[in-house]
């Protein structure tokens, strides 16, 4: 009997002492998966948040790139659009008995090339441009009554050492002041450059005056304004 009631007791001991070891292997098991779990969604979502990142930077990188793309794209046809071979430009501005005029024009009109030149026979092409700008008298014809004298000119060209150009386009440049004596006779200007330059198909004129701005489109058919 004593025997029996102490089989008993180590019997039950035991299970009580199982049911307190399989207890504990449960609440390890469950602790063990609730930090596997909250390790896991924090990885994931640190994961899941750099790549957004990356990917939110890579797209301001592309946008910025097209931006600038854009941007130099609008620039290059700006610059290209003012350039048209056959067209010049011709401004000019008058205050008390001064006359200011500034020509611009495609080297392309007054050469017929653009680039370096190559050959003695384009060098003086180059030469002989020059000294046809520097010579108003045959380029522009005023009013007879206005009295005016040219005072000063300047010419520059593309191919010069102190105006060497970077661009594929050239251009050639020249300014002219003139002191007039009569300033209110000035009615006309008539523009002989179709006939220096035959290349040179229309001259954009923009004046300045007393009497205010205006415009006009020239061709070897209509090279005359009032002023």
């Amino acid at each position: 009997m004593l025997c029996y009631n102490i089989s008993n007791i180590i019997s039950a001991f035991l299970v009580f002492n199982m049911n307190k070891l399989t207890l504990s292997l449960i609440t390890l098991c469950i602790y063990l998966f609730s930090y596997s779990s909250v390790f896991s969604g924090s990885h994931s979502n640190q994961s899941g948040q750099g790549h957004q990142a990356k990917h939110e930077h890579e797209h301001e990188h592309e946008h910025e790139h097209e931006h600038e793309h854009e941007h130099e794209h609008e620039e290059g046809y700006s610059q290209h659009a003012a350039h048209v071979h056959g067209r010049a430009k011709l401004m000019i501005a008058s205050e008390e008995n001064l006359l200011e005029m500034r020509f611009e024009s495609p080297a392309m009109n007054l050469l017929g090339f653009e680039h370096e030149p190559e050959t003695t026979q384009q060098h003086v092409m180059v030469k002989s441009a020059e000294t046809k700008l520097k010579n108003p008298q045959t380029l522009f014809e005023f009013s007879t009554k206005a009295g005016c004298k040219v005072t000063q000119i300047e010419v520059e060209m593309p191919f010069h050492e102190t105006h060497k150009h970077e661009d594929e386009h050239s251009e050639i440049n020249a300014s002219y002041h003139f002191a007039c004596m009569n300033m209110a006779a000035l009615k006309k200007i008539s523009v002989h450059i179709f006939e220096v330059f035959p290349l040179t198909e229309s001259v954009n004129v923009q004046t300045i005056s007393a009497s205010g701005q205006k415009a006009f489109e020239l061709t070897s058919h209509n090279h005359s304004f009032s002023f």
